[in-house]
């Protein structure tokens, strides 16, 4: 197996997919309903529509188009067109994006009510990364917020620097964002291991940054990259040098 090249002496993380996951997922709730209404949906076609969510959310230019013109993500019309983007994805017919986009943002907006979890890992990893001597932190593409919801995980206690992207205004994979952590933390970029689930925004920004990027990856949607991965945020200790102190 790859292993982070030594001297590793920090370990940042992503938040939403990385730390804290949806439950159950909304592209899992998004597909099921797709298939209520009729559309036909192979593993493929799953695997593409999970991939372009991770490309669309990772500050792609469709999404910059889609929030300069309909004002925000808390805009209805934002979500209708974000279904039929996904929709096309995922194989619907042009005649059929209007009226399934409508039923399928009106459905989520009624029926998809998620609540939060950790993954059992999460905690033993990150006990177990401090103990051996490692500076952690959480860099997310959050608006803010995230001190309260690290508090609400109990996970505040492992972290020595912890940055929203909307807090100074870079969004990954813009690499400044994940430089200007590295910097206020006084830590070295090619010392810094960075875990996220998303391999637009967090490996490819990672390693603009300098940083060692590692992907977390469940469904193996990337296998072809060539990038250090894992199945489940545990698995990152055997990635770890062996020589740190």
């Amino acid at each position: 197996m790859n292993i982070l090249s030594p001297p590793i002496s920090s370990v940042f993380f992503d938040y939403d997919g990385t730390l804290r996951e949806n439950e159950p997922r909304g592209a899992d709730v998004f597909q099921e309903f797709a298939i209520e209404y009729g559309l036909e949906i192979g593993d493929e076609r799953r695997f593409e529509a999970e991939r372009w969510l991770h490309y669309y959310w990772a500050q792609s230019d469709e999404l910059l188009r889609d929030l300069e013109l309909y004002g925000g993500s808390d805009n209805g019309d934002f979500w209708r067109q974000h279904a039929r983007r996904q929709l096309t994805v995922l194989g619907a017919s042009q005649d059929k994006l209007d009226k399934l986009s409508e039923q399928l943002v009106a459905k989520m907006q009624e029926d998809y009510q998620p609540r939060d979890k950790i993954a059992d890992d999460v905690h033993p990893t990150l006990k177990y990364l401090v103990n051996a001597g490692y500076v952690l932190g959480v860099v997310s593409n959050r608006e803010g917020g995230l001190s309260v919801e690290l508090e609400k995980f109990a996970l505040a206690q492992y972290f020595e620097t912890v940055i929203a992207a909307g807090e100074v205004g870079w969004w990954k994979p813009d690499p400044r964002l994940l430089r200007h952590a590295i910097n206020l933390a006084g830590l070295q970029s090619s010392e810094t291991a960075y875990v996220g689930d998303n391999y637009y925004a967090d490996v490819l920004g990672a390693e603009a940054a300098g940083l060692q990027a590692v992907l977390l990856d469940p469904l193996d949607l990337y296998a072809s990259k060539r990038t250090l991965s894992i199945n489940a945020l545990g698995e990152l200790l055997a990635l770890l040098p062996e020589s740190h102190n």
